[in-house]
């Protein structure tokens, strides 16, 4: 392993990071449940996107800050 490798293993998210990566994954996961309800609401397709596109989004900010993901 390189040294970049170790110390990204070390890095912990803080509370706040753990918890705003918890929402968003919930987030992602009933956005993806509404699009398959009888009725889905008309932009379900489109809030899923966006629900996953902000995960996406900070998950790879946090793996630029060296977090371990």
């Amino acid at each position: 392993m390189q040294e970049e490798d170790i110390q990204r293993i070390q890095k912990e998210l803080n509370p706040f990071q753990e918890s705003e990566l918890k929402f968003l994954r919930q987030e992602v996961d009933r956005c993806q449940d509404a699009r398959f309800v009888k009725e889905p609401l008309p932009n379900a397709n489109q809030n899923y996107w966006c629900a996953a596109e902000e995960l996406d989004r900070y998950v790879r900010s946090l793996r630029n800050d060296g977090y371990w993901i």
